[in-house]
C-alpha cells in the first residue's frame, strides 16, 4: 500500500492521481462502525474498478482545534492504522499534516484540494464526519458541493445496545476499567503490541518483560487486568498491573509456556480483575 503525506499549502493536481474512492474519517480504533465504512468504500472502488484508498491525519484534531484537552494517546497508533488500512484491501492512504493551516482552511477549500483535487470519483464518510475551519463543514456540505464532480456515500451509525460504536466510547470503557466489553464496539479484544524484553521463571510461570511498541497507546486505567499474550503459534493467558506513566508492562503468566526474546507480541486486555476475583489481596502482585 501506498503512503502519500500532504499538508496545507499544497495543491494537489488530478493528473497526478489515481482515480479513487475514498474513504474519510480519522479512524482511530479501526472499529466496527470504521470498518463497515471501508469495506463499503473498497467494495465500491472493486464494482467500479477504481483504486481504493483511505484518508487520514497525522494527529487528533483536538490536538490544533482544543489543545486544552487535547487527546494525545491513541487506540491505534497511525503506523498500526495504515497496517490495518492496508489489511483491509486499501491500495493507498493519504496522511494529512493536521497543523494550524489545515485546520484554517474553508470547507470548501477542504473539498477542492483534498476531494475533487485528489481525483476522488465517489467519497465514503460516517454519519458525522465534519471538516474545515470550525468543523463547519459536514455531510451535507459534502452532499451540495458533490453534484456532477464526484459521488458520495454517508455511511449510517452503527450502535451496540443503544450505544454508538465510536473511539470515544472505547477511550471510556479503558478509562473505567470495563476492557470485558470492548469486543462488542472492535470485534475482538482491545490489543497493545511489544516488543519481549525479558522472560524469568515467576511461581508456576513465568514472568514476562514487554515494552510498548508506541509510547502513545492508550491504556486502562491503572489496576490488574487478566490479559493474554499472543506470539507466532503461542498464546499465554496471564495477569498484568497497569502503572501510570510506564512504558514496560510486567506479565505474569500461567503455565511453562514461554515467548521469543526481542520479537513482537501482541498484548489483549481481557477483563479488570477485582480484589473478590483474586481472594487475597496483593495475591498475585
Amino acid at each position: 500500500m501506498e503512503v502519500i503525506e500532504l499538508s496545507v499549502p499544497s495543491s494537489p493536481t488530478q493528473n497526478v492521481h489515481q482515480p479513487s474512492v475514498m474513504a474519510l474519517g480519522f479512524f482511530d480504533g479501526v472499529h466496527l462502525g470504521h470498518k463497515q465504512l471501508l469495506r463499503q468504500a473498497r467494495a465500491s472502488a472493486r464494482q467500479k474498478g477504481l483504486a481504493f484508498k483511505v484518508m487520514t491525519f497525522d494527529r487528533h484534531p483536538s490536538q490544533i482545534i482544543t489543545p486544552h484537552k487535547a487527546i494525545r494517546r491513541y487506540l491505534t497508533p497511525l503506523p498500526e492504522k495504515l497496517e490495518a488500512f492496508e489489511a483491509e484491501g486499501a491500495d493507498a492512504a493519504y496522511v494529512i499534516r493536521f497543523d494550524q493551516a489545515f485546520a484554517d482552511i474553508a470547507p470548501d477549500q477542504f473539498i477542492e484540494l483534498f476531494i475533487y483535487g485528489l481525483n476522488c470519483k465517489q467519497a465514503v464518510a460516517g454519519f458525522d464526519f465534519s471538516f474545515g475551519k470550525g468543523g463547519t463543514g459536514n455531510t451535507d456540505t459534502l452532499r451540495e458541493a458533490s453534484k456532477g464532480r464526484y459521488d458520495l456515500t454517508i455511511v449510517p451509525k452503527l450502535a451496540f445496545q443503544m450505544n454508538k460504536i465510536s473511539s470515544s466510547k472505547i477511550r471510556e470503557l479503558l478509562i473505567s476499567g470495563s476492557v470485558r466489553h470492548i469486543p462488542e464496539y472492535i470485534g475482538d479484544f482491545y490489543q497493545v503490541n511489544c516488543t519481549v524484553l525479558a522472560s524469568q521463571k515467576y511461581g508456576k510461570g513465568n514472568q514476562f518483560i514487554l515494552m510498548l511498541r508506541y509510547a502513545s497507546y492508550f491504556l486502562p486505567q491503572e489496576g490488574m487486568y487478566r490479559v493474554r499474550i499472543s506470539q507466532e503459534n503461542t498464546s499465554i493467558e496471564g495477569w498484568c498491573t497497569v502503572e501510570k506513566g510506564s512504558g514496560v508492562l510486567r506479565v505474569n503468566g500461567c503455565g511453562n509456556h514461554t515467548c521469543s526474546l526481542g520479537q513482537l507480541a501482541s498484548l489483549q486486555w481481557i477483563e479488570q480483575i477485582r480484589e473478590e476475583t483474586v481472594g487475597l489481596k496483593g495475591a498475585y502482585l
